[in-house]
């Protein structure tokens, strides 16, 4: 499983925070474009971020297929962390239960 998490400039080639979590996509400076193989994939957008644009995101949810939440916020999502937090906490819990059914099957099948 890999968690992406769009964050930004903290995340892209001049950045050192998190790099493998948070791609700066279609930014020219950021040599990985795309990630074919992703799965369980949810964005989490600021609607006035000026440093990556809401497009990118919008763009990659389209290509990759996966659910993309656009809130009110900027970049660093300060003013929308409740919110940022109450997505990510059911992103993740949908993620234990599929993986709980997927070991139930497992477990019954053997």
């Amino acid at each position: 499983m890999k968690v992406i998490f769009l964050h930004g400039k903290e995340s892209g080639p001049w950045g050192s925070k998190i790099k493998a979590l948070a791609p700066a996509l279609y930014t020219p400076q950021y040599n990985v474009q795309s990630y074919s193989d992703i799965t369980n994939t949810e964005i989490i957008h600021g609607w006035s971020d000026n440093i990556i644009p809401v497009e990118h995101s919008i763009k990659y949810a389209q290509q990759a297929q996966c659910t993309l939440h656009l809130i009110d916020g900027d970049h660093r999502l300060n003013s929308s962390l409740n919110q940022v937090t109450s997505l990510f906490t059911d992103f993740l819990q949908g993620i234990v239960h599929v993986n709980k059914n997927i070991l139930k099957s497992v477990k019954y099948n053997k």
